[in-house]
Order: structure tokens, then sequence, then C-alpha cells
């Protein structure tokens, strides 16, 4: 029973124990502390008391890069694949809630999952899909809306974040042929009831 511990390392000591390159934790650091400070600008929440707290950022990166290391081992593999660097990196930012908030505003409660749902949109439209994101199909409306739910409401796992990801992107097929077949679906579950 008493075979658990706990060990207190530096940043840069847990980076060298897993083979984690400095120069890479560092650049993945700034990018995101840029882009959540853009989304804070952005979205006006910086006057409203929200700031990002850059060590909880910084520890949701080292367990990214953790659990990144530990798939890469045990799959023997050099690179994790980009849905899973995704989906990773949003489950931690999810789980450690870097965005912190100042005042108490219902407003300003979820935007640890909002910073998550624009990021993972974005890397979608840069995968290749264009401007799927921007239709307005009541498909695409629905996926949006539901996305943010799951991620304000719903147990989130990297697993299910990748799944999500990879759901989303097998649905691509539809793309050039702009066919919304949300009302399809809808029609004939509805239907089978």
């Amino acid at each position: 029973m008493n075979s658990i511990k706990a060990e207190c390392m530096l940043a840069s000591e847990v980076l060298a124990k897993y083979g984690i390159s400095e120069t890479k934790f560092q650049e993945r650091y700034r990018t995101l502390l840029s882009e959540m400070n853009h989304f804070l600008q952005e979205g006006h929440y910086k006057e409203k008391g929200a700031s990002v707290n850059t060590s909880i950022l910084g520890n949701a990166l080292i367990d990214y890069f953790i659990d990144i290391k530990r798939l890469e081992d045990f799959h023997q593999i050099k690179n994790g694949n980009s849905i899973k660097i995704i989906a990773y990196m949003a489950y931690w930012l999810l789980r450690r809630q870097p965005i912190q908030i100042s005042e108490s505003d219902s407003d300003l409660l979820y935007l640890n999952e909002l910073f998550v749902y624009m990021f993972v949109l974005d890397a979608l439209c840069v995968e290749g899909l264009g401007n799927i994101l921007q239709r307005e199909e009541s498909g695409l409306e629905s996926f949006k809306s539901t996305f943010l739910y799951f991620l304000k409401f719903r147990y989130y796992s990297p697993q299910a974040l990748e799944m999500i990801i990879m759901a989303f992107m097998a649905g691509q097929i539809y793309q050039e042929s702009k066919k919304d077949i949300s009302d399809f679906l809808t029609k004939n579950f509805a239907e089978s009831d």
C-alpha cells in the first residue's frame, strides 16, 4: 500500500529523462502561449480578467510530451501521427486548464474548452479540409455545437478526442460533393424507433 511515491523534478530534468528536445518544448510552448494570448485578446477576455497561467501551460506541455513519448516508445515509432498529436495536446490543455480567470463571470467559465475547440477546428482546417468549417450546412453546424458541448460537459480522454477527430476526417469524402447527409441520417434514425 505504501508503494506509491512522488518525485519532484525540474522541467529540464523531466525532458532529459524522456529524451524530449528542450528546443522542441520551448517552440511548442511559445506557439501555444502566443495562440492563447491572441485568443484572449481577440475575444476581449483579457479585459474581463482572463490570462494564461504560464506554469500550468508548461505542466500541460510536459504531460503532453511524456504521453506522446510513451506512445512512440510502446509502438516503436519515431513520430506520432498528427491526429494523436492534436488529441493529446487538446486533452492536456483541458485537463490542466491553463487559462485562468480572476473575476466571477459566467461568460468566462469555459474559456479553456472554447480555446481547445478552436485549436482542434483550426487543426482540422490545416489538415487539408479547406473551408469546410466555415460552411453553414446543418450537419457541420451540428458537429461544431456538439463538439463544444462535449468538451464542456462530457467525460473526455485523449482516445475519445482522437476518435472524434478521426470520425470528422472520415467525413471529408462529402466535402467535394458538398452533400449534407445529416437530414437523411436524422430521418432514417427517427423512422427506426
